[in-house]
């Protein structure tokens, strides 16, 4: 029905509008050549859209990274560290073996978790 329609719009009395007429046939054979690109999986509008996407994000405003600076240790402060981490964990474990597991606090499960998920 719309082939029709425009058939009948375009071709009949082709004198008023001429110009206006020839740009609507143009764009429906452009239509036509466009769904039969994509039914074959080309998308020859792809270049296209790429360029509009390209000015419509020019003006977009970007998001702004926040950026920290985390103090580097020292060796002897990260052996330090390390060392007594590894003391905390020696406890626990010498906890466990005197009482059970049972008699450790809620920290202390938590930290022997958090000690048993890492890797090395």
């Amino acid at each position: 029905m719309a082939l029709a329609i425009f058939i009948l719009t375009s071709i009949m009395d082709f004198s008023v509008n001429s110009g206006g007429k020839l740009a609507h046939i143009g764009g429906a054979f452009f239509g036509y050549f466009y769904i039969i690109n994509l039914r074959h999986g080309h998308d020859i509008g792809k270049g296209f859209n790429r360029i509009i996407d390209f000015f419509a994000t020019i003006f977009k405003p970007r998001k702004k990274l926040k950026v920290t600076y985390k103090k580097v240790a020292t060796e002897y402060d990260y052996n330090k560290i390390k060392v007594e981490h590894q003391k905390r964990i020696n406890n626990i474990l010498d906890k466990i073996s005197k009482g059970g597991y049972e008699s450790l606090t809620k920290e202390e499960k938590e930290a022997l978790f958090k000690e048993s998920q890492k890797k090395n």
